[in-house]
């Protein structure tokens, strides 16, 4: 099953499920009502899942903040690693603004600037 931050697919789930349902080995040595009770405990369990409402899950971009130039006395260009946009801080590193994320693609900014 593929994760993302700890999320699974439904489908993949499911199928895993209906697998476990339909293995033939446990249903030949089991009497018919330890049959029928787990057929539909399985069932129930599907129902659930599909019934689940599901969470909006996407893959975190992670870059870093790559310093153009400077010019001390008012402002310096920092360009995203991610998806290459300029952007312009008053003095301070972006981080120290609070820039924690790129406002152009939402690339976390947690990595270090490659040298």
């Amino acid at each position: 099953m593929r994760v993302i931050d700890g999320f699974i697919s439904r489908k993949e789930l499911i199928d895993a499920l209906v697998v476990w349902r339909d293995h033939d080995e446990y249903s030949k040595k089991r009497w018919f009502y330890e049959k029928w009770v787990r057929t539909v405990g399985i069932n129930v369990l599907i129902m659930a899942v599909k019934n689940f409402p599901a969470a909006d899950a996407v893959e975190v971009v992670h870059g870093w903040w790559i310093d153009m130039y400077e010019d001390e006395a008012t402002e310096s260009m920092w360009r995203c690693s991610a998806c290459g946009s300029d952007r312009y801080f008053d003095i301070l590193t972006p981080i120290e603004c609070g820039c924690y994320y790129c406002p152009n693609c939402g690339a976390k900014m947690d990595k270090i600037e490659n040298m």
